[in-house]
């Protein structure tokens, strides 16, 4: 049985005073200070949280997942459209799998893939929603832009409005990545958006090299490995979300305009190969020992939550991996999740926008 987010947000109220044409699927045819809250306005980046009920008295457990359409996917040209129906396609296919084994994904998109929706009248994000997954933007802007707020916030607006235009921009409330050296906290609260997610090592460009990990230099970010690592680089911090007024550090602060909304524990199909110190250099294959990896990461996690504050646990799902070849193992994936954390009360699925929805409405009403 799933849980809506508007029925968590009113029990805590009470309780606590890619490449388918013309989607060809086409041719039918997508507590800080300041929060909104927006549970119960209909589709969501997504917004249905799976079974598991935890207690009223503690803050909710997450698990969350995220698939981005990336910005160097291309869709132009003669073979366009079938391009963009393979991908359609994908995406239909993780609906099926997370359907089917009971469990919520999200999907957030590029301009590529946006533009190419908008072009083509496809329905996929619609539908994405309607089935009650998370849909929101994927922000891959320049890492190395040094601009003001306002041309930052320009960065996010050409991310952001081609998805407003296909699920309305009261459902398009956050952006995974985004990271530059500019201030990416301003940038995407001027844009409109209310969270960043995805939040990786080059979130620390903006910050001064006393705000980052020993060692952390604009070059050993850039080129030294450091580029997606998880952050904070704090298991303790990343797991629960907090208000940022700026990107000058990751310290939570009181009058934050953003919700910084990480949890990232990594991409699944990688699991295996970093527990043995291999690497991938054209993607990994999902096998059941990432699986493997991936329950002892999340147990992990869960030993540093503290109940008294939101908890997320975020892993990436590539869009490759949803094929009918990765559909056991994924079943897997989703099926052990609910057997050992879900049933269990110890987290909760949830998209990207429901974390960001409880964040506002338990620290609207917790002591």
């Amino acid at each position: 049985m799933r849980h809506s987010i508007t029925t968590f947000a009113l029990m805590f109220a009470l309780g606590c005073s890619a490449q388918v044409g013309g989607d060809t699927d086409s041719a039918a045819g997508a507590g800080g200070a300041g929060a909104q809250a927006t549970a119960g306005s209909g589709g969501s980046d997504s917004a249905s949280s799976a079974a598991g009920q935890q207690p009223t008295d503690e803050a909710p457990a997450f698990i969350a997942t995220m698939t981005h359409l990336e910005s160097g996917w291309n869709y132009d040209g003669p073979d366009g459209n079938a391009k963009f129906d393979i991908d359609v396609l994908k995406i239909r296919t993780g609906m099926d799998i997370f359907s089917a084994a009971g469990g919520i994904m999200t999907v957030e998109s590029e301009v590529p893939f946006s533009t190419k929706a908008i072009a083509v009248n496809s329905p996929i994000f619609t539908d994405l929603l309607a089935a009650n997954f998370g849909v929101g933007s994927h922000c891959d802007i320049k890492s190395t832009l040094d601009i003001s707020d306002e041309a930052m916030a320009e960065e996010f607006r050409l991310r952001k409005e081609p998805m407003d235009l296909l699920i309305g921009a009261d459902n398009n409330l956050g952006c995974s990545g985004g990271a530059s050296k500019s201030d990416w906290v301003l940038g995407a609260h001027l844009a409109g958006f209310k969270y960043i997610n995805g939040i990786v090592g080059i979130h620390y460009l903006s910050m001064d090299e006393d705000a980052r990990p020993e060692g952390w230099t604009d070059d050993s970010i850039l080129n030294g490995g450091h580029f997606h690592d998880v952050s904070p680089v704090d298991l303790t911090h990343r797991m629960h979300p907090f208000m940022m007024a700026d990107a000058t550090d990751f310290e939570p602060d009181a009058d934050g305009v953003i919700l910084a909304n990480p949890g990232e524990l990594g991409s699944l199909p990688n699991f295996a190969e970093l527990e043995k110190g291999q690497s991938c250099s054209k993607g990994c294959a999902l096998t059941s020992e990432d699986v493997d990896v991936a329950m002892a990461k999340i147990e992990e996690s869960l030993a540093v939550r503290d109940a008294g504050r939101v908890f997320k646990v975020d892993l990436y799902l590539p869009l490759m991996l949803f094929t009918e070849a990765n559909r056991a193992v994924l079943e897997s994936f989703i099926e052990q999740v609910n057997t050992k954390f879900v049933e269990t009360g110890r987290l909760q699925w949830g998209s990207q926008r429901d974390v960001y929805e409880a964040y506002v409405a338990y620290n609207a009403t917790a002591p």
